[in-house]
């Protein structure tokens, strides 16, 4: 599991909270969605690297990982820039490379 997530985002609060959109369900904490699933996986220690100046990686052994994007949006990051209204996009990650990885 890997999710990729700006702080900043508009939409989808990193902090969790109400989504920015109508009908949507309210968002959960970042962290606490990315331990949730690490717990499943039967995993509770995790160690955080910085991999660039804005990109911080949280990883559990169990694989499970959150990519924080400081200053990111509801962008996909290393994609075009997009609205300016969902935030920064971030030319410092290769959100696609780290998928495409997984495969």
């Amino acid at each position: 599991m890997v999710a990729v997530h700006g702080d900043a985002d508009p939409l989808d609060p990193y902090r969790g909270g109400p989504d920015g959109r109508p009908s949507y369900l309210p968002t959960p904490p970042a962290a606490a969605a990315i331990q949730s699933w690490a717990a499943l996986d039967g995993c509770s220690k995790a160690f955080t690297t910085r991999l660039a100046p804005h990109i911080v990686n949280t990883t559990y052994p169990c694989g499970a990982q959150l990519v924080t994007v400081n200053g990111g949006g509801h962008t996909w990051p290393g994609g075009a820039p997009v609205n300016s209204s969902i935030g920064v996009t971030t030319g410092e990650y290769d959100a696609t490379a780290t998928i495409l990885a997984l495969v």
